[in-house]
């Protein structure tokens, strides 16, 4: 069920907000004063005990007025929804609800295949509850659909060879978080691409 809320006092609305570390962030990053939501009513609380404001919801059960915020921020979020068409949905929300700009911090699923040839992988496309690894052409056709052109997209936290703790075995547990001799060796490879940990998305609305 939607729930229309009134126009808020807030400068931007912070999606997936956890415990309120990203809220800070976009508020040193771009200014103002910031509204965080979350699923989770333990993180909400925790963000409310960190100086913030935020409130415990389903984004896909909200709806605000047109042009609420002057910004949103998303940081490691979208990659937890249930299925691309929940992205969209999100995303075009954020369109409407964003008068200048909205911005999506993302872990890198582009090289899944990739390290696949070497026996291995990152250990947060095998966990973490990313249950929609959204690549950054599923990004862009979305944009497209949405009417957006110009984006800019930052790579991020580049890994040069498999020594890097986030590089696994391939047959590592579900759910292992960073690489330990315990795992067993893993193959010493140095990638001849570049491989990034996360982009930094940001799409200007005005």
């Amino acid at each position: 069920m939607k729930h229309k809320l009134a126009r808020p006092k807030y400068d931007f609305l912070d999606i997936g907000c956890k415990k309120g570390s990203s809220i800070g962030w976009s508020h040193r990053k771009y200014g103002g004063k910031g509204l965080g939501v979350d699923f989770n009513q333990e993180w909400v609380d925790e963000a409310r005990r960190n100086g913030h404001d935020a409130i415990r919801a389903n984004i896909l059960d909200l709806d605000f007025p047109a042009n609420s915020f002057r910004y949103i921020s998303m940081m490691d979020f979208l990659e937890h929804l249930g299925s691309l068409e929940d992205v969209r949905h999100v995303l075009n929300n954020c369109q409407k609800w964003a008068t200048d700009f909205f911005f999506i911090h993302h872990p890198s699923f582009e090289d899944i295949d990739y390290l696949k040839k070497f026996g291995l992988k990152i250990d947060w496309t095998d966990g973490y509850n990313h249950s929609c690894p959204i690549t950054l052409k599923q990004f862009d056709k979305m944009f497209k659909e949405m009417g957006i052109k110009d984006y800019t997209l930052e790579p991020k936290l580049p890994i040069k060879d498999s020594r890097d703790k986030h590089i696994l075995p391939i047959d590592a547990p579900h759910n292992t978080i960073f690489y330990d001799k315990g795992l067993g060796p893993k193959p010493k490879v140095s990638f001849n691409k570049t491989i990034y940990s996360r982009f930094e998305i940001f799409v200007p609305l005005k």
